[in-house]
């Protein structure tokens, strides 16, 4: 399926890299779906750099209003 055409859910492009503790890198579970995206992390779980490319679906905008900033002020999710 062509992420555009994804009628839920989101896809998260990434890119195959050598070092990827130096990046932002994709977990994914036993089946390969999108799990946790973790910037540097010193033990990456896999090899996939996120490319900053991402399809979202039509309930995008209500989890973006929904975000409120931490006491570091990092921003999260409410889900």
């Amino acid at each position: 399926m062509a992420a555009a055409q994804r009628e839920s859910g989101a896809t998260v492009f990434g890119y195959y890299v050598q070092d990827p503790e130096r990046y932002g890198v994709v977990q994914f579970d036993a089946g390969g779906r999108v799990t946790d995206l973790l910037e540097k992390p010193p033990s990456p779980p896999s090899n996939y750099a996120v490319t900053g490319v991402y399809f979202y679906d039509g309930r995008a905008p209500a989890f973006a209003k929904a975000l409120t900033p931490s006491l570091a002020a990092n921003w999260r999710s409410p889900i």
